[in-house]
């Protein structure tokens, strides 16, 4: 009896041993692909405009959002920012200015304020436009949308578990390598360059799984509540390092009402400008054709001409950036 009870005993002891061997062993390769991570978008960034610092004597716009932001199917000068920056340097030859916008694009607002910090500490900038949210139904990519509610249904369980574990690097990983072995078309779609693993700031791939919608549609409260925490966070953010902050509606209709990005402007004490009736007047005037792209949600060149105009026209009516 006692050989056996000493058997069990050094059988659980190995047991354990192995366990956390194995633990530790996830623990340091975790580290590891985080530090290789962090050395790989910095490399990347390198060559990006978000590397040059600002000159002491640049206004500093800086504009947050997404693809409708980075000027998706346009050439990138003819993106509102890059309109923009021309827009008010023509009309302020004597000042340099320099309008900077992050290039990515489907990253939702968990995203978003998690590196406004750096770009605030970085650019230092005088004005800071706000047009964020159309993508937290979909890319749930680092989300904070666990937050907002509990996993109520399969579906939620199932979105919530692969949200969390998406948020380790050794669990893209293993999964990037067996879709690789048994799903290659999927490995495509969700890693079209693998570069994800290594933590660059893309998201859920495109189109998104049907019960990924399926779980946005059964909580859209869940959602309104992320962006609101959200974009709240931001705008405090930006006024807190001395910045004037403008929100903006997207130029067509997303599950955030209207009324909430009203609410909130009235609410943080920020402008904003309602791309949403100025886009739905283009529309009457002209046609769904000449104003969007085929998806009816990304504008094409004189869409993006017509951002930058109202924006510099609420710049020059209240002198954010420009004033003391």
């Amino acid at each position: 009896m006692m050989l056996r009870e000493n058997t069990a005993r050094r059988r659980l002891l190995a047991a354990l041993l192995w366990s956390a061997v194995i633990v530790a062993g996830m623990g340091a390769i975790e580290i590891a692909l985080r530090m290789a991570g962090r050395v790989y978008v910095h490399e990347l960034s390198r060559d990006s405009a978000l590397e040059t610092p600002p000159h002491e004597e640049e206004t500093v716009i800086l504009c947050l959002g997404e693809s409708t932001t980075a000027g998706l199917w346009v050439d990138l000068e003819d993106s509102y920012p890059k309109v923009l920056e021309r827009k008010l340097s023509d009309l302020h030859p004597e000042s340099r200015i320099r309008v900077v916008a992050p290039p990515y694009i489907g990253q939702n607002t968990s995203q978003i304020l998690s590196e406004l910090p750096r770009y605030l500490e970085h650019f230092r900038p005088d004005l800071v436009i706000l047009m964020v949210g159309a993508n937290n139904e979909w890319a749930l990519g680092r989300s904070n949308i666990r937050q907002y509610f509990g996993a109520s249904t399969r579906v939620a369980f199932e979105s919530l578990l692969l949200v969390t574990l998406s948020d380790f690097r050794l669990f893209k990983v293993m999964r990037y390598l067996y879709l690789s072995l048994a799903d290659k078309a999927a490995a495509r779609q969700e890693y079209p360059d693998g570069s994800d693993v290594l933590g660059e700031s893309r998201n859920w791939p495109w189109p998104p799984r049907r019960a990924v919608w399926s779980f946005a549609r059964e909580h859209p409260d869940a959602f309104l509540r992320m962006w609101q925490a959200e974009v709240g966070s931001m705008i405090e953010l930006a006024k807190a390092e001395g910045a004037d902050v403008l929100l903006m509606t997207y130029p067509a209709h997303i599950y955030i009402p209207p009324e909430s990005f009203v609410e909130m402007a009235e609410l943080k004490g920020t402008g904003l400008i309602r791309n949403d009736l100025i886009f739905a007047d283009l529309v009457e005037r002209h046609s769904m054709e000449e104003i969007y792209f085929e998806d009816r949600w990304h504008p094409r060149e004189i869409g993006y001409q017509v951002i930058a105009r109202n924006i510099v026209e609420r710049i020059e009516r209240t002198q954010l950036a420009f004033g003391d």
